[in-house]
């Protein structure tokens, strides 16, 4: 199983006197292999951009076995994957 992971932030205008708060929604692809077209895509918005709660999530809801692979990008809050047994590629790796 390969994992396409990222954090989409919407909404949110900075201007001087006022501050929005943008909506941070967790997405993952995923897919047989990678660059094919995704079997099951999931989105979930989420409190905030940290790992705490993204960890909570993916623990929760994501199947990830020996043989996984995950694809993020270099973001903090994804940094505990390679913590844990499955193999982790970061973006910058799938450009190589």
């Amino acid at each position: 199983m390969y994992y396409e992971i990222d954090i989409i932030e919407y909404g949110g205008v900075e201007q001087v006197e006022v501050k929005e708060e943008k909506t941070h929604i967790f997405m993952a692809l995923a897919t047989n292999a990678y660059n094919e077209y995704p079997r099951y895509m999931m989105f979930h918005v989420m409190p905030n951009h940290k790992a705490n709660p993204i960890k909570e999530f993916i623990s929760s809801h994501m199947v990830l076995l020996s043989n996984t692979i995950v694809s993020c990008d270099n973001d903090p809050s994804f940094k505990w994957l390679k913590d844990v047994s499955f193999f982790v590629l970061e973006l910058s790796q799938l450009r190589s």
